[in-house]
């Protein structure tokens, strides 16, 4: 996992070229971007949502096989927690359309909140629990997230 700001994107110039191209283009994004989604290349995908936050997420953790997520909201604030995946009993099966299973019992457990300016990077040994409250209460966040194919 990668917490960063905006200011610091060149440094991944030369650490991955889909990463850097993913957050070329997520620095550029109005905040008025329409919800959906749309193919920035053919290793990037962009979705962008809208939901409220909350302040104990009923999820369990995720993990993606084949995609490293960069996760910014363009409008206000999220919480992430985070954990590495080793160690971690899965409680789904793997569900191929979505690149996801669902996991619990994390063995290490941090926390992160994105947004004005900072983003995160998971990567497919991250296990993520997004959705969460940056403050003591709730708000709608538009967020974008870019799905990197690995």
């Amino acid at each position: 996992m990668i917490l960063d700001s905006f200011s610091q994107i060149d440094r991944y110039q030369g650490f991955h070229h889909n990463i850097y191209l993913g957050l070329q283009h997520l620095a550029t994004l109005p905040r008025s971007l329409a919800l959906g989604s749309y193919t920035l290349s053919d290793c990037i995908k962009v979705y962008v949502s809208e939901y409220q936050t909350c302040l104990e997420n009923k999820f369990e953790f995720e993990a993606h096989r084949y995609a490293i997520d960069i996760q910014y909201p363009l409008i206000g604030r999220e919480r992430v927690q985070w954990s590495p995946l080793a160690g971690m009993a899965a409680c789904s099966e793997y569900d191929p359309a979505g690149d996801r299973t669902w996991y619990r019992n994390p063995t290490h457990v941090g926390e992160c909140i994105i947004g004005d300016g900072v983003f995160a990077i998971y990567f497919p040994e991250d296990a993520h629990n997004p959705q969460l409250s940056a403050g003591p209460s709730t708000e709608i966040i538009k967020k974008v997230t870019l799905k990197i194919s690995v």
